[in-house]
């Protein structure tokens, strides 16, 4: 008798996580999609950009807000940079996770119609999009090992079913 409630809790277990793993798979992809959006338009909006190698010249950098926040700097650069032979200066502000140095070379984008739109060079359009198939694949190893290991997949449903209750 008891043999065949430990088996149909196990069971329960293991349906409930499989029920959850699928729930979380669609959302992972459902926010996997807005994500590749998100990362498609920051890439696309990226094409009125020129990228281009600036120098450094002034530069002044403090701690970003909360002491929590480790190794982020608040920075205002002065970088100079070369377009068609002809040299342009700036000044602005961005957040770095590391200090820049005087006569550091750094990438940078410029608007092509207006030369002091510029901004440092990051890859945050394919950033987020590295992260929405990291998140894809996530969810898809979490299913594939509750559909493969079902010792797995019962152990995964107590934790489930144990934060949901706790």
């Amino acid at each position: 008798m008891s043999g065949n409630v430990g088996t149909a809790i196990y069971n329960g277990l293991d349906d409930f996580n499989l029920f959850t793993s699928k729930i979380s798979l669609w959302c992972a992809v459902i926010l996997a999609g807005l994500l590749g959006v998100v990362g498609i338009a920051s890439i696309a909006s990226d094409s009125r950009y020129l990228g281009v190698k600036g120098i450094v010249g002034a530069v002044q950098c403090k701690p970003y807000g909360d002491t929590a926040v480790k190794n982020l700097s608040e920075c205002k650069l002065g970088v100079s940079f070369q377009i068609d032979g002809v040299v342009y200066t700036k000044t602005f502000d961005t957040i770095a996770s590391n200090a820049y140095q005087k006569d550091q070379l750094i990438d940078l984008k410029v608007n092509t119609s207006d030369y002091t739109d510029v901004h440092v060079d990051d890859a945050s359009g394919w950033a987020v999009i590295v992260i929405a198939v990291i998140l894809v694949g996530g969810a898809w190893l979490n299913l594939w090992l509750s559909r493969r290991f079902k010792i797995y997949s019962a152990g995964r449903g107590a934790g489930t079913l144990w934060g949901f209750l706790g």
